[in-house]
């Protein structure tokens, strides 16, 4: 009699069992859940997308921040050991060599009168040599310190001593005509300005 109560009563609980679970887990259910593990699964990938990609500008953003501090730090070692201290010798050179062709135009005048003319352009040929003299010592100078900093600014610098002698060759070589040599020096003191210049932009 107890067995077939017990009996009756475990088959009773187990078709409880059953039914509360058929009851609870329908395949809408079923499919609730499951919709829910993949929208969390793509919620922590999408998290971790973010963050790497946040970890990636971070960092990105401290490569620029600390390129941008050693350009500055470049410039400024520029501006301050190689510009500042050379203007005051770029301006004096200038000057200096404006008055150094006019001296040589002026001797060529002189010494030419009665000259032949193959011993004419014999004295053209060495006042011409003396101002390239004049403009080589400076710039081979000037353009090693610039170099030293960059190197294309110092070949830029080299450039613009050339173009130096090609004016100062043509100034002595015309020392019977009027020219304006101070407007001609000081545009190409500009351009060296202009150049030197680049390197603190």
């Amino acid at each position: 009699m107890n067995n077939e109560v017990l009996n009756q009563f475990f088959d009773c609980a187990c078709s409880d069992a059953s039914g509360f679970f058929q009851s609870t887990l329908s395949l809408g259910d079923i499919i609730t859940y499951l919709l829910t593990i993949i929208g969390l699964i793509v919620a922590i990938y999408q998290f971790n997308k973010q963050m790497k990609e946040a970890r990636s500008q971070f960092i990105e953003q401290m490569v620029d921040t600390r390129q941008q501090a050693e350009t500055n730090q470049r410039q400024t070692w520029f501006l301050n050991v190689i510009i500042v201290p050379q203007i005051d010798n770029i301006k004096t050179f200038y000057n200096e060599l404006q008055k150094k062709i006019t001296e040589l135009r002026t001797e060529l005048k002189r010494d030419i009168s009665g000259a032949p003319s193959d011993g004419i352009h014999v004295l053209v040929a060495k006042r011409q040599n003396e101002c390239k003299a004049e403009i080589n010592s400076f710039y081979d100078h000037f353009s090693a310190l610039v170099s030293s900093s960059n190197k294309q600014m110092g070949t830029d610098v080299i450039n613009i001593g050339n173009k130096l002698e090609d004016i100062c060759t043509e100034l002595i070589e015309s020392y019977n005509e009027e020219r304006n040599i101070k407007e001609m020096l000081f545009a190409n003191e500009q351009q060296l300005f202009t150049t030197l210049n680049q390197g603190m932009v």
